[in-house]
């Protein structure tokens, strides 16, 4: 039995196909036997990331694998100054590549951290909106009409937009309907003094009072130009209002002769 740490002997095939050992001399199988040897030759052949064993008959040719291999043209090179100046250099562009590399990944990671937080915002957002437009959450306070009573002014929202324009319109029906009266029940000059009066000046409006009419729009148009088909004036379904009046259509005038002649 061949103990560990031994060290191998050279194996020889032979024409048969044995393998023939070369026999020990009686000088290794005397030190086979010894401790210190065996641990000499287990750390000379031991394999891996270990110090390689050099012996010391061995130092003018050491293995390339050892620590005492010195290339042949460094052997001579004796400018040690910018052989450390190098090793600096080395040393110096390696922490650079480190520190830009972590710098890239901390910037990506900020990156995506952000885009995360954007998105995140973006679908809260969305989420709110949809609760208040489809399940009504959150107008347990929300006042009936889109105007801020402390402030006076009109919300920021499509519905303080409407009422905006609603209150507008408003107000040029209600100049119109001034300028209708004063110019029905008023002439056109000061009886008193013979100069001539000033009349209400309704402004230039897109539907009741566009620019270059002439006249009163009252009278140019029916109750559907002046009282419109919003909020504020919508007629009642089925009924054509002309000032107050049920306008009924010629085609439902003939139809009814017709079934009234059958």
């Amino acid at each position: 039995m061949v103990s560990a740490g031994a060290p191998t002997q050279p194996n020889a095939v032979s024409g048969g196909g044995f393998a023939d050992i070369q026999p020990r001399t009686r000088e290794e199988r005397n030190q086979m036997g010894d401790r210190e040897f065996i641990e000499q030759a287990r750390l000379r052949d031991r394999i891996g990331q270990y110090h390689k064993y050099v012996d010391n008959a061995l130092l003018n040719a050491p293995d390339p694998t050892s620590s005492h291999f010195l290339p042949e043209n460094d052997r001579f090179n004796r400018d040690f100054a910018s052989v450390d100046k190098m090793q600096r250099e080395s040393a110096h562009r390696k922490k650079q590549e480190m520190l830009d590399s972590k710098r890239v990944q901390k910037y990506e990671r900020d990156l995506k951290r952000w885009e995360y937080m954007e998105q995140e915002q973006e679908r809260q957002s969305r989420r709110v909106e949809t609760q208040k437009e489809k399940y009504q959450v959150g107008n347990a306070n929300k006042g009936g009409a889109a105007y801020n009573i402390l402030n006076l002014e009109y919300e920021q929202s499509r519905e303080g937009g409407y009422l905006r324009q609603k209150d507008e319109d408003a107000k040029v029906r209600s100049m119109i309907r001034s300028k209708n009266i004063d110019t029905l029940g008023n002439s056109g000059f000061n009886m008193i003094n013979g100069d001539s009066r000033k009349s209400v000046e309704v402004p230039n409006h897109q539907v009741y009072n566009p620019p270059g009419s002439s006249g009163s729009t009252l009278g140019q148009a029916g109750a559907s130009r002046i009282f419109g088909d919003g909020f504020a004036g919508r007629p009642i379904r089925g009924m054509d209002k002309e000032y107050g009046k049920r306008v009924v259509p010629p085609s439902q005038l003939w139809g009814t002769d017709n079934n009234m002649q059958q």
